[in-house]
């Protein structure tokens, strides 16, 4: 628990209650972003072993690859198989 805070903001004993404050501002950011990264990480390696995830991409390579993407989509002709049977009625 953190001390009272002092009224005079010139005193020691405010100084060291601010430094105290960001102290533990600092440590709750990186056991935060610990967390984070440790979450990400099973999480990515889990969706790559399943199959769900076919690669990932380097924020500098995202516009790059992007476009080529939505090239080879403009082109892409897909066809459907005939239908034996249209919906039956229930």
């Amino acid at each position: 628990m953190p001390p009272i805070l002092p009224t005079d903001r010139h005193s020691a004993r405010y100084k060291l209650f601010v430094l105290y404050c960001i102290i533990v501002a600092v440590m709750v950011i990186v056991a935060m972003t610990t967390v984070l990264v440790v979450v990400t990480m099973v999480f990515e390696s889990r969706d790559v072993c399943a199959g769900y995830v076919d690669d990932i991409l380097e924020p500098r390579e995202t516009r790059r690859r992007l476009c080529l993407d939505l090239e080879t989509l403009a082109t892409k002709n897909q066809s459907n198989p005939w239908k034996k049977h249209g919906n039956m009625p229930l």
